[in-house]
């Protein structure tokens, strides 16, 4: 799964402070087994990549922890996409999450 934070969406979020708590959810929770963040050339994205056995239960913890949270979740919200590969990787990905509100969502089975 991965969460891909476009920064120049939400210039006040904290990529920092971010990227801590998604490590403190995986560290917390085991949920998923490795957890990245990762940054293009340009700097202007952040992908915080995440492997988990059970993607829907990352999704669970995760979720709720990004998105809602008082601080940043309605930056984090404006600002991401969050997707998943499917079995074919990218060509039957799921889509989670989109800044975009009328983009349709994907649900994890």
């Amino acid at each position: 799964m991965v969460v891909q934070v476009h920064l120049d969406r939400a210039p006040d979020l904290d990529i920092d402070v971010l990227i801590d708590i998604c490590t403190e959810i995986v560290e917390a929770t085991r949920t998923a087994t490795q957890f990245r963040a990762l940054a293009d050339e340009t700097m202007r994205y952040r992908d915080l990549a995440f492997d988990a056995p059970d993607l829907k239960a990352l999704w669970t913890v995760l979720k709720p922890v990004l998105y809602d949270g008082p601080n940043h979740g309605d930056l984090v919200a404006d600002a991401s996409i969050a997707v998943c590969q499917g079995d074919a990787g990218w060509d039957d990905y799921l889509l989670l999450h989109h800044f975009d509100r009328d983009q349709p969502l994907d649900q994890l089975a």
